[in-house]
């Protein structure tokens, strides 16, 4: 959701997504970085989750779509680059 909290002290602000993500920084958990210059087709493979997370955020489509255009397209892409 972009939120970037890079100091462990950071403030509480009204914003309820923010305070969770400051919890979870003082519980110790981190923020990972997409890496899309790692992925085999980075075009192919984003535009099918996005069509997947966007079905799913609209209430038309089923989560497990979402799960399999990640994780099957990635391998999917990523076989297709070793040929």
């Amino acid at each position: 959701m972009g939120f970037v909290s890079p100091f462990k002290s950071a403030k509480s602000v009204d914003n309820v997504l923010c305070n969770i993500m400051n919890e979870y920084v003082a519980d110790g958990c981190y923020n990972v970085s997409w890496a899309f210059n790692y992925t085999p087709n980075v075009e192919t493979w984003r535009a099918d989750v996005v069509t997947a997370l966007s079905a799913y955020s609209a209430g038309t489509g089923e989560w497990e779509a979402v799960k399999t255009a990640f994780v099957d397209g990635w391998a999917t892409q990523y076989e297709a680059s070793k040929s």
